[in-house]
């Protein structure tokens, strides 16, 4: 299960991916995801222009990008992170079984599909592979193992890693030696991940306050000038309106673009990000 292109998605389908390695949807968080950006997109456009139906048409947009945008984000980074993390617990626990010449890929693979290794998603994929496995010719195996690389074919050590397995598989020997330098490898690639996660999160403080930092400028000027004083020379002058709506649109784009950014935590596609 990958989420694709699709614009828009249900609640049922986020659902499913929720599902995959979690818990779905608690009305609370649906409810949460939808009113405060109409809230929070609502007030803005109230502030700077003092007209309602206005603003209730700026909150409305912003429920709406809050269910076809933020809750897919959200969904897709959570099954992301918790995708990765069990593709490392098998690439760890797969290379301590295989240490052991009396093991083979086949038993290895049936003792990391147990239910306190592998869970959600992923351990189907594995119960897959085994079932695939089990009296197929070359060809139908060759087709399981890169069925599932294919899968997972962003996580470029992990794809080297079933390759090895393929390999393995068909010649009855293990490059052991390999597997373990794929292992730490690939626990790097975990680390870096865990690590652009946490500089993105300090960037997301960073956006706020410069989305909030406009609207306390403008708060302050409408004491300055006294509230008659704003409506007349800003929220209600057409040189306030264009200057409001070129924020509106710059802040609006610069949210939308670290969105997209949030959502990819590929750190083998992904060279920025790095904060000290």
């Amino acid at each position: 299960m990958v989420l694709g292109t699709k614009k828009v998605m249900s609640i049922d389908e986020l659902n499913a991916y929720r599902q995959a390695y979690g818990t779905p949807f608690m009305k609370k968080e649906i409810f949460t995801a939808l009113v405060v950006p109409f809230v929070i997109s609502f007030l803005a456009v109230y502030i700077l222009f003092y007209y309602w139906w206005l603003a209730l048409i700026a909150g409305l947009t912003g429920g709406v990008y809050g269910y076809t945008v933020l809750i897919k984000i959200s969904v897709q980074r959570n099954y992301n992170q918790q995708a990765i993390i069990q593709r490392n617990r098998f690439i760890n626990n797969m290379t301590q079984l295989l240490t052991n010449p009396k093991e083979t890929i086949v038993s290895s693979l049936k003792w990391c599909s147990q239910d306190i290794i592998a869970t959600g998603e992923f351990k189907e994929d594995i119960d897959k592979l085994l079932a695939d496995l089990m009296d197929a010719g070359p060809k139908k195996a060759q087709n399981a193992f890169e069925s599932l690389g294919e899968k997972y074919k962003k996580d470029f050590v992990f794809n080297l890693f079933i390759d090895n397995l393929l390999t393995a598989f068909f010649e009855g020997r293990t490059d052991i030696n390999k597997l373990k330098e794929l292992k730490s490898w690939h626990n790097d690639v975990l680390e870096q991940t865990n690590l652009f996660v946490k500089n993105k999160e300090r960037y997301k403080l960073d956006i706020r306050k410069m989305h909030i930092y406009p609207l306390i400028v403008i708060l302050f000027l409408t004491f300055a000038m006294g509230f008659d004083s704003y409506l007349l020379y800003y929220a209600h002058n057409p040189i306030g309106w264009i200057s409001s709506i070129i924020m509106i649109s710059v802040l609006s784009f610069q949210f939308h673009k670290f969105q997209k950014r949030l959502a990819d935590d590929e750190v083998m596609e992904v060279t920025m990000w790095n904060k000290k």
